[in-house]
């Protein structure tokens, strides 16, 4: 009989000592509970999230997580959707003496905020193990190209510094390059948050980024390079109707200064100075066009 009820005690305890380990707890991310309006909260990491789970023991707290969250976000949308493109478009049509020094200061102003950006992005990385991502990887992509950036210009602040004409066109170009691609890696941070567990962004938000992404790279792309392009090339003013051919013109000219026709010189040559202004009002390219002498032929004056 004692037999049987020190069996009985004995199944009762491992019957017990299963329930209490059949279910371990399960790591979820800092964030539990979403109090902002722009996060839609999630019970629960999803299953098809086998990356980026954060440590239950992670000392970051839910808000904290939360609010870097959105500050990177936010960061990295004025920057690239504000900041830089109006940097690159007010060189372009804001005919200003300092406008070198007013291009330079808007955009190291983006410049720290994009540090900021990236310093959060960073620390969440860290934290769900998610810095090998396509969206950390294209981030350090435009980081090295907006370092390089500044070193391309500072002839224009260094009289020391020797101009080199291959680099104009090439920080023009990737300033474009690297502006295009800070507005992609928005979209695909986005894409990447969708992925992991806990809050997750409205679907408005990302279709408002979407839209305002398109419209401003659009635009930067019809100021900066459809229509500045353009204006540089040269448009000679049409004839008014009856005018003199400008050879005679030339030569009549000529005929009054001298005084007497006999005396004419035989060739003669008008020498013509052009300023980077005149040919072309960019600050960015800074190129002259060469302009040989014209010899104006022989022609009757009637």
């Amino acid at each position: 009989m004692r037999a049987l009820l020190l069996l009985s005690a004995l199944q009762g305890t491992l019957v017990l000592a299963q329930t209490q380990y059949a279910s371990p707890a399960t790591p979820t991310v800092p964030i539990v509970g979403a109090s902002s309006p722009w996060l839609t909260t999630t019970a629960r990491p999803s299953p098809s999230a086998t990356f980026g789970t954060i440590n239950a023991h992670s000392s970051s707290s839910p808000t904290s997580f939360e609010d870097a969250k959105i500050a990177h976000a936010a960061l990295g949308a004025i920057a690239f959707l504000f900041i830089f493109p109006l940097g690159g478009i007010i060189i372009k049509v804001y005919p200003h003496r300092h406008i070198a020094w007013i291009h330079a200061a808007i955009q190291a102003f983006g410049f720290a905020m994009y540090i900021a950006c990236l310093g959060l992005g960073l620390w969440m990385g860290s934290q769900l193990h998610t810095l090998h991502r396509y969206h950390a990887v294209v981030g350090y992509i435009v980081l090295a190209m907006l370092v390089v950036q500044p070193l391309l210009k500072l002839h224009w602040f260094h009289a020391s510094i020797p101009r080199v004409a291959a680099f104009m066109p090439l920080h023009v170009w990737l300033g474009r390059i690297s502006l295009m691609l800070g507005i992609v890696d928005g979209g695909l941070g986005f894409r990447l948050s969708s992925t992991l567990g806990g809050p997750h962004w409205n679907e408005g938000w990302k279709i408002a980024y979407g839209i305002v992404g398109g419209v401003v790279w659009c635009v930067y792309a019809a100021v900066c390079i459809v229509w500045v392009e353009l204006k540089k090339v040269p448009r000679a003013a049409p004839p008014s109707p009856g005018a003199p051919p400008e050879e005679v013109v030339a030569l009549a000219q000529q005929d009054q200064d001298v005084g007497d026709k006999s005396e004419r010189p035989k060739t003669a040559e008008t020498v013509v100075t052009v300023t980077a202004s005149a040919v072309d009002s960019d600050v960015e390219s800074a190129r002259t066009l060469p302009v040989t002498p014209r010899r104006p032929s022989r022609a009757v004056v009637v």
